[in-house]
């Protein structure tokens, strides 16, 4: 008998002994499951209950972990020592309402999460965002034991539907979430009007509704959409602009003693006489007097042969004959009084330049992709008409304030906090993005003209390069004004340049203000790309919606944490 049962109780080891062998194998293949839902784990005691109120989210959906991979995290904190500090922590938040969320990676969210967590908030992480072999595979223990922390404490969150959702610029506004107006989000429900090229553009043609004299006041490059009538008031725009260009050329070139009026010249002062009438009709409709004297209706063979003759002179290729009847003098002064006329309806004619220069952009791309420099009439009707992208065709600022002979914009943030009423923040930092070559207008190359970061990092700062710009090609805001001391115009920033960036954000917001009532517990940041001519007066170039927190420089690693932490601060989060 008694050796009968050391047989059964053997037999017994035995079967253990293979079971937990067999356990084992299943660990070990169970660990190669590398994300897993953290809504479906299940730490620590089950009677621990917190507020978990069910959402319809499809993040909910997700399979369970498995038993091995369960026990695995359980293990780490359950009779750890910091379990019931780290429970305390995370009831604390769901009792004072402070969970969070973050939707996307990179653009800041790390000063997010910090300016947060900073203040008691505690995350719920993305189903997707958990990778327990990439932590258990880390060397780093400090920072093993911290994302274990922040993984252990989203799974004691449950069910319960975050406070705050923050989305980066690579996630939809639209991405599935509660229908909950309790919850905050970083986002606007309509913000289209003004944060795409298009909406701008169409905002702009009713801007003169919302303008408050030193309030309220958009200075913006006159820009059309590619649509049928979009491009029909963009072509009648080129065509006085290049009336404009050649009278602003031909004074330029006297004034510099360049002889443009030669007896080997072959282009007719007709030309000269051509682009001034029709500065005078453009004046005449202006201000109205085209209501009783018609303005003649100009061929399209006439503006064909004047546009090729206006090239020719441009490119300097030929010049005006010679001054035979001794008109000049009076053309002069035509031209003279016609652009000092146009420039109250035109503002931008102080710095539009000569080459009639026009820059289009995709209406759906970002960081300076798919966008074209052209000064022709017909590169530019052959670019649009090419392809079933939507573009925007904007005047270029021919004649930006440069520093070093290097064209520059300035990044400007604000935040909105609330719509209605409307509530903006504009940030008192900002800093400037520089072009890696010398400013060339003969030169088209997104080098010259483009001073987005994406595209100047794909280039090499040019030989000749003044030893004072920066080598990663932005300045704080310390060292422009550094700068503009040292050539006397220590004053120009806060007289000229900030308050003009303000009034413009105002004038768009107000614009815009109609479309954004509805929105509850949302606020959003923003950036505007600002270019200055050279009286300093700031050119709204465009609005991003989710601009850019990312620490590409030295100065956005240090500009864009502040920000963010700002934006903490100013939606009240304490």
């Amino acid at each position: 008998m008694m050796g009968h049962q050391s047989n059964k109780h053997s037999n017994k080891d035995e079967k253990k002994k293979s079971k937990k062998k067999t356990n084992a194998t299943k660990h070990a293949t169970s660990t190669n499951k590398l994300y897993v839902p953290y809504n479906q784990l299940r730490i620590g005691n089950p009677k621990d209950k917190l507020n978990t109120r069910s959402t319809s989210s499809p993040l909910h959906r997700k399979k369970v972990l498995s038993v091995k991979e369960t026990a695995y995290i359980s293990s780490c904190f359950h009779h750890h020592r910091k379990y019931k500090f780290l429970k305390d922590t995370v009831m604390r938040a769901v009792n004072d309402n402070k969970i969070f969320s973050i939707h996307g990676s990179g653009n800041g969210v790390a000063s997010v999460r910090k300016a947060l967590k900073e203040r008691g908030w505690i995350e719920k992480i993305q189903a997707n965002k958990i990778n327990l072999m990439k932590v258990k595979s880390c060397t780093d223990t400090n920072k093993a034991n911290e994302e274990m922390e922040r993984i252990f404490m989203s799974n004691l969150i449950g069910k319960t539907t975050p406070n705050f959702i923050w989305y980066t610029h690579e996630v939809n506004n639209n991405i599935r979430t509660p229908k909950d107006n309790r919850i905050i989000k970083n986002k606007l429900e309509v913000d289209g009007l003004w944060v795409t090229k298009h909406g701008l553009c169409s905002s702009m043609k009713i801007d003169y509704w919302f303008y408050i004299e030193g309030q309220a006041e958009v200075n913006s490059p006159r820009t059309y959409n590619s649509d049928a009538g979009g491009f029909e008031d963009f072509v009648s725009d080129y065509k006085i602009t290049a009336c404009t260009s050649l009278l602003k050329w031909v004074l330029s070139m006297v004034a510099n003693n360049r002889e443009i009026f030669t007896e080997a010249g072959k282009i007719s002062i007709d030309i000269f006489l051509f682009a001034l009438n029709r500065c005078k009709e453009y004046l005449q409709k202006k201000q109205n007097e085209d209501i009783d004297k018609p303005v003649p209706n100009i061929k399209a063979a006439q503006w064909a042969a004047y546009l090729r003759q206006y090239y020719c002179l441009i490119a300097e290729e030929d010049v005006f004959e010679i001054d035979k009847n001794n008109v000049l003098p009076i053309y002069f002064e035509y031209s003279k009084l016609f652009l000092k006329e146009i420039h109250k309806y035109r503002p931008q004619l102080s710095c539009e330049g000569c080459l009639d220069i026009w820059i289009v952009k995709p209406g759906c791309c970002s960081r300076g992709r798919g966008i074209r420099l052209a000064s022709k009439l017909e590169v530019i009707s052959n670019l649009l008409s090419n392809t079933n992208t939507k573009y925007v065709i904007q005047k270029y600022i021919e004649e930006p304030l440069l520093v070093h002979n290097t064209k520059f914009d300035i990044r400007q943030y604000y935040l909105v906090t609330c719509t209605f009423p409307l509530v903006i923040w504009m940030y008192t930092d900002c800093y400037l993005k520089f072009s890696s070559q010398n400013y060339n207008l003969r030169n088209y190359h997104e080098s010259i003209h483009l001073t987005n970061n994406a595209v100047q990092k794909k280039y090499i700062n040019c030989i000749d390069r003044h030893k004072d710009l920066p080598e990663n090609n932005m300045w704080s805001l310390e060292e422009y004004k550094k700068y503009l001391n040292t050539i006397d115009r220590n004053t120009v920033w806060d007289e000229v340049i900030y308050p003009g960036m303000k009034k413009c954000i105002i004038g768009v917001m107000l614009n815009g203000q109609n479309r954004i009532m509805g929105n509850k517990n949302r606020f959003e940041l923003y950036g505007c790309d600002y270019v200055l001519d050279n009286d300093y007066k700031p050119w709204l170039i465009e609005i991003n919606s989710n601009p850019d927190l990312n620490n590409t420089t030295e100065v956005t690693a240090k500009i864009c944490p502040e920000v963010i932490s700002d934006i903490i601060k100013g939606v009240g989060f304490h």
